[in-house]
């Protein structure tokens, strides 16, 4: 499994793109992480999509009026991105989600939340 910022300039790419901006970047990551294959490739384009889609969600609500861009909704919305990653993980075997959860999801919404909130500013 690898963990990297996609998530964070996924979900940027939706809010501040736009659904065009936000299906080039998905389709980009989506075809690399099919490039690189494994077992675990659909929990990986699940992962892109919903980045993505909470990114667009995110500029919806926005748009409507609904949520500001500000660094404390960006934080919630970076920790809310991160907890859904770090939950669709759980659809990994077994083995490799004890080991996610005992050492890299902790330090993965530590980092990639404030990551999510600085980008966005």
């Amino acid at each position: 499994v690898i963990f990297d910022t996609r998530s964070v300039v996924l979900s940027m790419a939706g809010l501040f793109g736009g659904p065009v901006v936000g299906l080039v970047s998905a389709t980009i990551a989506g075809g690399y992480r099919a490039w690189l294959g494994g077992g675990w490739l659909v929990v990986g384009l699940v992962v892109i999509g919903a980045c993505t889609a909470l990114g667009l969600a995110y500029r919806c609500a926005y748009q409507r009026g609904w949520l500001k861009i500000n660094l404390l909704n960006l934080l919630l919305f970076g920790l809310f991105v991160h907890l859904i990653v770090v939950a669709l993980f759980t659809q990994l075997p077994h083995v490799i989600v004890e080991t996610v959860m005992s050492m890299i999801a902790v330090p993965l919404v530590l980092t990639f939340t404030p990551a999510t909130a600085l980008l966005g500013l």
